[in-house]
């Protein structure tokens, strides 16, 4: 069923990589590489649910959430111009199409707006905001070639779960429901970025290879257990459907040339959204059905990025 749906969908990267071609292919869009946005805002649309709100509440944090997810990936290549000189020469910094300078200016009205987007939704969302952007700021400037790079990524991803939540006026759902959802995704977060930062290593990587399938099934069996309703299985398998597509990458990750390694990680960078979905769905009711719809953006994200030259 899965592969049906991405077979369905494929024709839809194929026009969005066509419209994104047909504006120019403009190097800013490249910059903060347009597909993985998709990514962005389920978390705070799960936290939202988790709180009980709803997509209207949600609107303000999930707008937030892209803009600060974009100004991080702008920051990230303003600061990595000398190793993407050597590791991503197609990038648009390295190709002259963009100025170190000017991708920080745009990093920076990027937050701006984003902060501004998530004080719509009330004083404890924008507070969060302005949280993350600093954690997404320390992680590019000082803490990305550290062992706390995957920690610090990680609560990027966990601090807009929250963010979401924090725009619900009167919180109707369970508080421990959003820290479970907000950690959950923080694991997956730091399990894929650890191994991502080693695409270009030639040493073996033994247990953490399987650590994204593991954070995976992590979420799908809590999202089961503290769920509701048939929404709560629905949630499970997406979560379980997300640890098998995580399963490959472990498997042929030391045999695998550094291009190679760079398509599996967009693999496990489309499982974000899946599990996104499966927390949604794991609220149950009407959301249930909106989360299986999240889903799509999972093989949406990848036929796109695969198309834009973004893995």
């Amino acid at each position: 069923m899965y592969h049906r749906l991405e077979m369905w969908m494929r024709e839809i990267g194929r026009g969005l990589s066509t419209q994104t071609a047909r504006i120019g292919a403009s190097p800013y869009l490249r910059l903060i590489r347009l597909p993985n946005l998709l990514t962005a805002p389920g978390d705070p649309l799960a936290g939202a649910l988790w709180a009980g709100g709803g997509l209207g509440e949600a609107v303000s944090a999930m707008l937030a959430a892209v803009c600060l997810y974009a100004g991080a990936l702008a920051l990230n290549d303003a600061c990595d111009e000398a190793n993407d000189r050597y590791e991503h020469p197609g990038r648009p910094i390295p190709r002259g199409l963009v100025s170190p300078g000017g991708a920080r200016r745009v990093a920076i009205g990027l937050f701006a707006i984003g902060i501004g987007l998530a004080a719509l939704g009330g004083w404890a969302c924008g507070a969060i905001a302005a949280i993350l952007t600093a954690t997404a700021v320390a992680y590019n400037l000082r803490l990305k070639h550290s062992p706390l790079g995957p920690w610090a990524m990680g609560a990027c991803r966990g601090q807009s779960v929250l963010m979401g939540a924090a725009c619900i006026e009167a919180p109707g759902g369970p508080a421990l429901g959003v820290v479970i959802v907000a950690v959950g995704m923080t694991a997956y977060t730091v399990a894929l970025t650890a191994l991502a930062a080693q695409e270009t290593r030639r040493e073996r990587i033994e247990q953490r290879r399987w650590a994204p399938s593991l954070a995976a099934l992590a979420n799908g069996c809590m999202g089961l257990l503290i769920g509701f309703g048939l929404g709560r299985v629905f949630g499970g398998l997406l979560g379980i459907l997300a640890a098998w597509r995580a399963v490959e990458p472990a498997e042929r990750w030391n045999l695998a040339s550094p291009p190679r390694r760079r398509a599996f990680t967009g693999t496990l960078v489309s499982n974000i959204p899946l599990l996104q979905a499966a927390w949604i769905c794991a609220v149950g009711g009407r959301a249930a059905v909106g989360g299986l719809c999240w889903a799509l953006f999972a093989p949406l994200h990848r036929r796109w990025s695969r198309r834009a030259g973004t893995d």
